[in-house]
């Protein structure tokens, strides 16, 4: 459920983009298909691919539908940088999001804010992901790793 209202909260985000105000919102989703994170990747496609359907079929948003384009960042960040860019420069989509492990997320945000797009993270932890090392371009849908922290302490007391 947190993944697909984080989709959607970046989903919407992209309207907000005057660059592309008319036709399909491209939404590049940089996750890890293959590797030890492939089965969080699953569950972040599984989520956007629903979430998608949902809209378009409602009559997408403000009547643009989306269009989901998959790379696989294999939680590697020199990968996912290399796979960001294909997707923001070839295939020129509207927003990234999809990265679960910290370091992609950090390396990716670098790149979104290079090309003035948005990157929503929806499961990546590092609290300098929106802290030490925030952007204006990345958005952080999910609990840091010192939030969920926090309130394990409080309820283990």
């Amino acid at each position: 459920m947190l993944k697909r209202v984080g989709l959607l909260a970046a989903l919407t985000t992209a309207l907000a983009c005057p660059a592309h105000a008319q036709g399909t919102i491209k939404v590049g989703v940089v996750t890890p298909l293959s590797g030890t994170y492939a089965p969080i990747g699953k569950q972040v496609r599984w989520g956007a691919e629903l979430a998608v359907k949902q809209i378009n079929a409602a009559g997408g948003v403000n009547g643009r539908k989306f269009e989901l384009l998959f790379e696989d960042e294999e939680a590697n960040p020199p990968v996912a940088v290399r796979k960001a860019e294909k997707l923001l420069q070839q295939d020129k989509v509207d927003l990234l999001t999809g990265t679960v492990n910290s370091g992609s997320t950090l390396a990716v945000g670098q790149v979104a804010e290079r090309n003035d797009r948005i990157l929503v993270t929806t499961v990546s932890y590092a609290t300098s992901i929106t802290g030490a090392q925030c952007s204006p371009n990345v958005f952080r849908v999910n609990a840091n790793a010192f939030q969920q922290s926090a309130a394990l302490t409080a309820w283990l007391s």
